[in-house]
Order: structure tokens, then sequence, then C-alpha cells
């Protein structure tokens, strides 16, 4: 069988090997590769491993032999999965193995937010550390955890975790799901109420044609001009320049974002430059004990497909 790995780099900067893949067959890893790019690399693949590229039925087109396409992630809106299944290509992700790590980056938005951590740490390397006479000890909002309320949108496995790690610290959890779930310790709520009531509200949803662009202009009025924003999910979710304009125009007090729409952010984006807003660069799955247990949990879906017992499959 022959193995392409398209986005490693974006998995390991050498502290994962690949080599499990050895046992199944050849393999060959490559880095983020436009469309063209792709097709060229694909031609001989009888197996596909991808991260943070899109695959299209041009690049399936591209490669005859090619019966498998593994995500080396849970969402799987970067693969025409339409196309595959027409293809008879089977697709397949992995679920649950982020969960620990994002809820934990989750948490840490969180704190961040509420104690003002960046720009207290901005302002002690800036100089603004002093005793003087009339100094402002307390420049920037502080706050307890406890007995503040956080929403979640969307209520997986990973808003679960976040749940179990906010009550923790005394929080009130609400969540917003289009499934009733029971849930101890956490309330479901509708969406408006998600929005007015949150003091931190943090995404745990998939894009899809229903979740894109929910927190838009609207939804960010009803929020408390106390609130905090946090993304950890996907960037479509969110209309990026309604968010900028709410920080902006200090609508909500303040965001996290791990994800964008358009990645990476760069400056011509209006969330660049939005203010009070803590951007990290769509690491919140990638503690080195996750990213291993993706390969693991990679090797385990193509192994299963070899052995005509496919797993996680969601093509149709």
């Amino acid at each position: 069988m022959n193995i392409v790995i398209l986005g490693w780099p974006t998995v390991s900067n050498g502290d994962i090997s690949p080599e499990i893949f050895r046992g199944l067959g050849s393999y060959e890893c490559y880095d983020v590769l436009n469309e063209e790019g792709l097709c060229g690399v694909v031609k001989k693949a009888d197996a596909i491993l991808l991260n943070r590229v899109n695959i299209t039925a041009k690049v399936m087109d591209s490669a005859p032999n090619l019966k498998y396409i593994g995500l080396l992630a849970t969402g799987y809106n970067n693969v025409d999965v339409e196309a595959a299944s027409k293809r008879g290509i089977t697709v397949t992700n992995i679920p649950g193995y982020s969960t620990n790590a994002v809820a934990t980056h989750t948490m840490g938005f969180i704190m961040a937010l509420a104690l003002s951590l960046v720009k207290y740490n901005d302002h002690v390397k800036n100089g603004g550390w002093s005793f003087a006479p009339g100094c402002d000890c307390f420049p920037f909002k502080m706050q307890e955890l406890e007995g503040k309320t956080l929403g979640l949108f969307g209520f997986g496995n990973i808003a679960q975790r976040v749940a179990q790690m906010a009550q923790a610290f005394g929080m009130r959890v609400i969540y917003y799901s289009r499934t009733p779930k029971a849930y101890e310790g956490a309330l479901q709520v509708d969406f408006d109420t998600l929005l007015k009531e949150s003091d931190f509200l943090s995404l745990h949803a998939p894009l899809t044609n229903q979740t894109e662009k929910t927190f838009n202009k609207e939804a960010f009025s009803k929020m408390k001009p106390t609130s905090y924003f946090i993304n950890t999910a996907r960037g479509g979710i969110v209309d990026e320049p309604a968010l900028a304009e709410a920080l902006n125009e200090n609508i909500i007090a303040g965001a996290a974002v791990d994800v964008t729409a358009n990645e990476p952010l760069t400056e011509s984006y209006p969330l660049f430059s939005a203010k009070n807003c803590i951007y990290t660069p769509h690491v919140a799955w990638g503690a080195y004990e996750t990213r291993q247990r993706l390969i693991n949990l990679a090797y385990d879906n193509l192994k299963g497909f070899c052995d005509g017992k496919p797993i996680n499959v969601v093509s149709k």
C-alpha cells in the first residue's frame, strides 16, 4: 500500500514519528500544499492521511488507486465527503483524541481572561510594576471564577469535560445543544438564554451549514457587556468582523480565539487587531500526548480498513 501523509509538519515538529505506518505499507510525508501541489504528490496513493489540507474531487481524481482518506483530526469539512462516496473512497476521522487537551486549553483561556494574565505579563515587561506613590497596583480587572456562569455552545465530549473542570472551580454551567441531553450539574437552555446569562461563552460545536456564522452581530448584542467569548471549535461558526466590532465597541469585554475562518490569521483580517482578544495558532489540540494518541488512532483506523473492518467512517 502506498500511503501519502499530507500536512505532516502540522502534526509533528520532529517529536512524533510516522514509522508506525511502515507496518501497513510504504509512506511519504509532505507539508501543507495547495490543490495543484496535492494533485502532484498523490498520483500513486492508495491511502491518504491528512491534516490542514483540502481534499477536493480534483485531488481524488488525480489518484486513480485511491481507496482511503484518513483525517488526522475530528472535523472533516476540509474533505469533499460526497465526492469521496461517489468514487467508493472510504473517509474516516478521529473522534475523541483531543478531549482533554482542548478542554484544558479552554480553561486556560477562561483563567487568562478572568485574571487579565496577558495584560499583566505585558505590563510587567513594559516596566509598569512599581510601588511609587500614586501607582495603580491593579490596572486590569481580575475576578474569581466561583459563581460565574459558563455557557457552552454544543455539548459533546469536549464540552462535557470543560463542564467538569469548570464545576471544580465552582462555576455554574449552562449549555445549548440541538438534542436533549441530561447532565448532572449543568442546565440545558435555549440559545437566547445562553447568550444573555453567560459570563464566559465557549464554542464546542462542529462547523456545519446550520452552525456557520451563528455568532453574528445580533448574537453578540445579546451578550453581557462584561462577558467573554471563547472559540476553540471552528472559526466559521463566528462572523469574525462582527466579533471584532463587538470587541472594539465594548459590546463584550473580551475574547480568546484558537481558530479562525481563514488560517493563519493575518493583519488583513479585522479580528487581528481587535482589542481585548487573546490568540493562539490553532494549537488547543497540540499537547505531545494528544498528538501521539492521534497517530496511534490514525493507524488503528487505517489498519481496520485494510482488515476489511473500517471504523470511524464518515463517508456513506
